[in-house]
C-alpha cells in the first residue's frame, strides 16, 4: 500500500472494528462518523506513533486487546509504527512517572484526540511524523451462564484520530460493531 493513499484510513477504521476478540461470530459494523482531510497525501506521514489506548473505565485488557489488533492489522501499511507500548515507555523517560501520559489521556478522554496545541511538542518528542489517537468508548461482553441459552456477544466502540506534527487533524473515525457467538443450547 502506498504511503500517500487514502485507503490506509479505510484500513484503519476496518481494523480498529475487527478488534473484537470473538473468531468466526457474525459481525454487525457501523462507521458513525469518517473524515479524511483533502490534502492528506501532501503531508508525507512517514513514521507514526501509536498513542496508548484509553477507556473511561480503565479497563485495562480492552486497552491492551485493541492496542494489538491495531498494532497487528497495520504492521505491513508501509508507514514505520511506533507501538503504544515504546510510546507509553518513551513518555514516562527516565523518571517513570505517567505525568505526561495522564496530561494525554486527559485530552483523548475530552476531545477524543490530542490537542491541536499540544501535537508537535509530543511528535517531537517521539520524532514521529504523526500521532494516532484511540479511545474506547464501548467495551461490553456477555457471556452466558453454563445453563442459559441463547448467544454470547460482544459490542467494541471506538473513537481514532490521526494528527500530524504541526497539529492538523488528518482524519478521525468512529464506530461501532457487534460480534454474536454461536447459538448454545444447554440441553443438547
Amino acid at each position: 500500500m502506498k504511503r500517500t493513499s487514502i485507503s490506509f484510513a479505510v484500513a484503519f477504521v476496518l481494523a480498529a472494528l475487527l478488534a473484537l476478540p470473538a473468531v468466526g461470530a457474525k459481525r454487525e459494523r457501523q462507521l458513525d462518523r469518517y473524515w479524511v482531510h483533502p490534502e492528506l497525501p501532501s503531508f508525507g506521514i512517514g513514521r507514526i506513533a501509536m498513542m496508548p489506548a484509553v477507556s473511561f473505565d480503565n479497563d485495562l485488557r480492552s486497552e491492551k486487546d485493541v492496542e494489538a489488533a491495531i498494532g497487528q492489522a497495520l504492521k505491513d501499511t508501509g508507514f514505520r509504527w511506533l507501538s503504544a507500548n515504546s510510546t507509553r515507555d518513551q513518555l514516562r523517560g527516565d523518571s517513570g512517572k505517567d505525568s505526561v501520559l495522564a496530561l494525554y489521556k486527559a485530552q483523548v478522554l475530552n476531545g477524543g484526540r490530542i490537542d491541536s496545541l499540544a501535537a508537535p511538542a509530543l511528535a517531537a518528542r517521539l520524532a514521529c511524523d504523526a500521532v494516532l489517537t484511540v479511545r474506547v468508548d464501548r467495551w461490553e461482553k456477555h457471556d452466558l451462564e453454563w445453563n442459559q441459552a441463547g448467544k454470547p456477544s460482544t459490542t467494541v466502540q471506538l473513537t481514532t484520530a490521526l494528527i500530524d506534527s504541526t497539529g492538523t487533524l488528518l482524519w478521525s473515525a468512529a464506530g461501532s460493531q457487534v460480534a454474536d457467538g454461536p447459538y448454545y443450547d444447554p440441553s443438547t
